[in-house]
């Protein structure tokens, strides 16, 4: 199945990523592109939007907030 997550500042989408996999597998995002979003999100609340065929218009499944300390 086709999914896609969406991370999400202020009702727009600055990164996305898809993958092909079941529902309910983990979704594998590659540790250089995680680095990249920490250090240029620091203190803000980003959205985690999840998308697949059986959710079609999408649902938030987390809330991130990265700090540095």
């Amino acid at each position: 199945m086709k999914r896609k997550i969406d991370l999400v500042y202020k009702d727009k989408i600055f990164a996305t990523f898809t993958d092909e996999n079941r529902s309910h597998s983990p979704f594998r995002i590659r540790k250089q592109e995680i680095d990249k979003i920490i250090s240029a999100n620091v203190g803000k609340e980003i959205f985690i939007n999840y998308t697949d065929r059986i959710n079609e218009n999408g649902m938030t499944v987390g809330i991130l907030k990265f700090s540095d300390e």
